[in-house]
This record gives structure tokens, C-alpha cells and sequence, in this order.
């Protein structure tokens, strides 16, 4: 999906894989680490900055948690939310004000 607002162009992904395991090899962190390696690509690629919504269930496992200041020098961000009631008003939210404060390096989406 793509976000746009006041020119400015965001990828989002969003995913309710819930967490199984902390252990990076099993199927459901592969499949939240697919989706990191593409918020990358997509970056790296379109110069399009990505935001991935995951569970926050997600928040405790030490993996990924480590890989959030890599993802934020590349364009990405991992937002946590519960699915709950209103969580799209809020994730909305976050991803505005990220766009509003980033480089414009960051805010800036070509070829998309």
C-alpha cells in the first residue's frame, strides 16, 4: 500500500503474524524478516521509505529489536500496534509525524 500526503510518499506493510517463538529461524520471524528485507529494497530501490505494522507482541523479541536502528538508517520503520480499535487512526498518526520530522532524504518518494 502506498501512503501519500502533501507530496510526501511512504510505503506501508501490514502484518498480524503473531509471534510464535523468539527464535529467528522459525517460520513466523521469516516471515516478518521478509517483510524487513523488502522495506529495505524498497528504499534502497525507489528511495521510498517504508513503514512495517506488526504486532506488538513483536516488541519483546531481542532479534529484531536489534535491527531497528539499521531499518531507521534505511528508510524503514517498524511501527508495534495491538489491532485494536482505532489502531489505524494511531499508526496514521505515527507515520505522519515521521514523515513530517525525517530528512528529506527520507520523505522524499521517486518511482513509486
Amino acid at each position: 500500500m502506498i501512503f501519500e500526503t502533501e507530496g510526501k510518499k511512504a510505503h506501508i506493510e501490514i502484518t498480524q503474524v503473531k509471534k510464535d517463538k523468539a527464535s529467528r529461524s522459525h517460520i513466523k520471524a521469516m516471515e516478518i524478516q521478509s517483510r524487513l528485507y523488502y522495506a529495505v529494497k524498497s528504499f534502497n530501490k525507489y528511495n521510498t521509505p517504508m513503514f512495517i505494522v506488526i504486532d506488538k507482541e513483536w516488541k519483546k523479541v531481542d532479534w529484531l529489536l536489534r535491527e531497528i536502528n539499521f531499518l531507521e538508517e534505511n528508510g524503514s520503520k517498524i511501527l508495534f500496534t495491538d489491532f485494536k480499535e482505532g489502531w489505524a487512526k494511531t499508526v496514521r498518526n505515527e507515520i505522519l509525524t515521521t514523515l513530517k520530522e525525517a530528512p528529506a532524504s527520507f520523505k522524499t518518494g521517486i518511482n513509486s
